[in-house]
């Protein structure tokens, strides 16, 4: 299943959404026992048009969205990568002594945080893994319902073994 969601923010910019299921083909035989009836999305987050900076606002939707999807889908995990692609433009108010992955990763887990209390959720974890490697830090965030913590684990476990390689 692949669906997403598409935003235009105040600002005029467009945004997409789009969460795919991960083929468990691809994935090691040590996580694909585990898994069973769970179904891992990746998630991209993907400008269509427009520079601005994205507000507070629109990134709330976007978390109300991927919130919903969980929701709606309990066998669900989701998986988010922090790409350095592109820079941040930081401002006074920004740290600039920040990776844009972990710019990334600040933004996206003060969020979920944020929307957790905010409607009372206390049933899901975000779970951000650091990945570091001589080139670069890796940071990926598996967000998934508590009920789900040992296949988590488990993939939690391969991510870091890979990156060890």
């Amino acid at each position: 299943m692949n669906i997403s969601f598409d935003l235009n923010t105040d600002k005029g910019d467009h945004l997409r959404v789009a969460l795919s299921v991960f083929a468990k083909n691809i994935l090691p035989d040590s996580v694909i026992e585990h898994i069973n009836q769970i179904n891992i999305y990746d998630v991209v987050l993907e400008r269509i048009s427009g520079i601005n900076p994205i507000s507070i606002s629109s990134l709330t939707k976007i978390a109300n969205f991927l919130f919903n999807f969980l929701s709606e889908n309990p066998n669900a995990i989701l998986y988010f990568f922090c790409d350095d692609k592109n820079n941040i433009e930081f401002n006074k108010n920004n740290k600039p002594h920040l990776l844009p992955q972990e710019y990334r990763s600040k933004i996206f887990s003060i969020l979920f945080e944020r929307i957790c209390k905010k409607e009372s959720i206390s049933n899901f974890t975000n779970m951000p893994i650091h990945i570091e490697t001589p080139e670069t830090t890796f940071i990926i965030h598996l967000i998934y319902p508590d009920s789900h913590e040992e296949i988590a684990s488990v993939l939690i476990n391969e991510l870091k073994s890979l990156a060890e390689k």
